[in-house]
């Protein structure tokens, strides 16, 4: 009975919970101003009834004005993340004014993003996190 018991056990405790394993991505995401690369890691696994969404999108110094960037929009579009991969992207030394990658898992065949995180990069490569409020924002 008590090997029953230790085996259910350590399944709940395996039980992967959504908002961890946003914490987990929001934790991964990186930003060397010096060198302008933008990386993260999309989590190992997810609970099987979701998927991963990311959006990531910013605005750029160019010359004496600003011009708008998106990163990964076919990962983004198709919701394609690859589990437990490391992502980069160059945006350029000194190139940021800001950044943001919104994160949070949508239930397989829903739009509503659930257990979701703004994060925000500033020029400075400060990184910054808010997390949604029950009505998605």
């Amino acid at each position: 009975m008590c090997g029953l018991l230790d085996n259910i056990i350590a399944s709940c405790e395996k039980s992967t919970l959504p908002q961890d394993v946003i914490q987990e991505l929001a934790d991964s995401v990186k930003f060397d101003s010096q060198t302008g690369i933008l990386s993260f890691t999309a989590p190992n696994e997810i609970p099987e009834e979701y998927v991963l969404w990311i959006h990531i999108s910013g605005r750029l110094k160019m010359d004496d004005n600003a011009m708008s960037f998106h990163a990964f929009e076919e990962e983004s579009y198709n919701k394609s993340w690859e589990l437990g991969k490391t992502y980069t992207y160059e945006i350029g030394k000194d190139a940021l004014l800001e950044g943001f990658i919104d994160v949070g898992l949508i239930e397989k065949g829903g739009e509503e993003v659930q257990y979701g995180k703004l994060i925000s990069i500033d020029e400075n490569g400060t990184i910054s996190m808010i997390e949604y409020d029950e009505n998605g924002r």
